[in-house]
């Protein structure tokens, strides 16, 4: 991972380490899961999946409809003057709001927010 503005991270030396992942074209569909080892200069080492702390993580697969909270924590999305269709995305895909219909996505009336 990197603090030096390269390779994904926005802004150098700010102490936010990041690193931009390419999924080759070709790949098959689905949830990937990476794990991140993260050693300090003493030499202790940590790893940890990297989607195992979210509490919501939607991947737009969905045409319209409910988007899916993919942690399994039921954190859905639902559509508001919809049906939303979904774009091409920087990295996936992204909801196609429309401004002049109002639209926007939000978890549930009423639902219970879970973490994990």
């Amino acid at each position: 991972m990197y603090d030096d503005g390269t390779h994904g991270d926005a802004v150098s030396g700010n102490n936010i380490y990041s690193y931009a992942l390419v999924i080759p074209a070709g790949n098959e569909e689905g949830v990937k899961t990476f794990t991140v080892t993260a050693t300090n200069s003493g030499g202790s080492a940590s790893s940890s999946p990297v989607t195992s702390s979210l509490s919501a993580w939607w991947n737009f697969e969905e045409a319209n409809g409910n988007r899916i909270d993919a942690t399994g924590n039921g954190n859905d999305l639902v559509e508001v003057n919809g049906p939303i269709a979904n774009a091409t995305g920087k990295v996936g895909n992204g909801a196609d709001l429309q401004k002049a219909s109002n639209q926007w996505l939000q978890r549930a009336e009423h639902a219970p927010y879970r973490q994990n």
